[in-house]
């Protein structure tokens, strides 16, 4: 819709979350289709996350990329982004693990300008967000945070549905 809106091309960009054991939604890291990866420390000793966990989660989640790739892109490349101004959306801020990714690896590219545009994010995050893209634009900053969906009336999970309809259907 915001492609739509600005009449301006739209790219997918695919970063993972790398959830902890027990807790996918919480971030213990995230992975970039780039191949840039982050663990958070600080996550990995607090919930006493095994090296193997990581290595296993990261060759899934790398493979999740891969497919999801071949699926929005249908086989294509991904257009250069270098020289761009990118507005980097999504459907809101948690914990900051998975957009901070994105944003470093969009960074690499040498866009001209990166804007980050949510619906919601953390107050508290405000700082670090405004640190990793050139312009941040956040409607709602609620303070205490919950979570992403406590923003929306409706916030189900997408289901594995769309990627079947989506190449075989085109849309």
């Amino acid at each position: 819709e915001v492609a739509l809106a600005l009449k301006a091309p739209l790219e997918v960009f695919i970063t993972r979350k790398i959830g902890v054991p027990g807790d996918p939604e919480l971030a213990a890291g995230a992975i970039a289709e780039n191949g840039d990866i982050f663990v958070d420390q600080g996550k990995v000793e607090d919930y006493a996350i095994h090296p193997l966990y990581l290595e296993r989660e990261i060759a899934r989640r790398t493979q999740e990329i891969a497919h999801l790739q071949q699926v929005c892109r249908e086989g294509k490349a991904r257009r250069p982004l270098k020289g761009y101004r990118v507005i980097v959306v999504d459907d809101g801020v948690a914990t900051g693990t998975t957009i901070s990714t994105t944003l470093k690896a969009l960074r690499k590219e040498h866009v001209k300008k990166l804007v980050l545009a949510v619906p919601v994010a953390p107050l508290d995050l405000m700082d670090e967000l405004q640190g990793a893209a050139d312009e941040v634009v956040v409607l709602a900053k609620p303070f205490p945070f919950s979570a992403v969906g406590a923003a929306y009336e409706r916030f189900e999970q997408i289901s594995k549905e769309w990627e079947e309809y989506s190449v075989t259907t085109g849309q």
